[in-house]
């Protein structure tokens, strides 16, 4: 079975709810997931019981969803943080020949979530795992509040914890994307 790590940082509760969409699509997809939270993730961010991420989990994956509020156009603090943790693996090549793709949330449409993305797209090249962007083939890409060709970006304005239905499309049609690049991916490792 395809296995899927929903690893994410949130603050207000935007990218949880990204996070919870993208976990619930990629098991509707035909994954094991684990959504799990950064360390220091706070309450307003996670539902109870959720646990905390940890580099096993992006180990154990086939595939990766990093989530992130966008500040000053860059991945949250934590979430980096928790990045930081994974030299040992990255060196050790337990990232190759894995998908990865990264979703964002900030207060503003114009506010670095691009910027954001392809950030978390710096950590995935460097791990050396394949880049799973959105594209700009699927439908979902011309709803009026969905993201961007880079991955699923939301604007919650003045209203934290609010996610546009336009973005939850997008970030469901982002995981089951990244799910069918981590199963065809793990069965090409298999057969190597």
């Amino acid at each position: 079975m395809t296995t899927v790590s929903v690893i994410y940082y949130s603050a207000t509760g935007t990218v949880r709810r990204l996070a919870e969409e993208a976990a619930a699509s990629a098991r509707e997809a035909g994954a094991e997931v684990r959504l799990r939270a950064v360390p220091g993730t706070p309450e307003a961010g996670r539902e109870p019981g959720t646990p905390d991420a940890t580099p096993e989990d992006l180990e154990w994956a086939d595939g990766i969803l990093l989530g992130s509020p966008s500040h000053w156009g860059l991945p949250a603090a934590p979430l980096l943080e928790f990045v930081n943790t994974t030299p040992h693996l990255s060196h050790a090549g337990a990232f190759v020949h894995k998908a990865a793709s990264a979703f964002v949330a900030g207060s503003s449409r114009n506010g670095g979530l691009d910027n954001t993305i392809q950030s978390l797209h710096n950590v995935i090249c460097h791990w050396g795992a394949a880049v799973i962007p959105m594209g700009s083939a699927h439908p979902v890409l011309y709803l009026p509040q969905n993201g961007n060709p880079y991955g699923t970006h939301t604007a919650s304005g003045a209203d934290p914890g609010t996610v546009h239905e336009d973005a939850v499309a997008a970030v469901r049609f982002q995981a089951a994307r990244t799910a069918w690049f981590a199963r065809a991916l793990a069965r090409a490792r298999q057969e190597a």
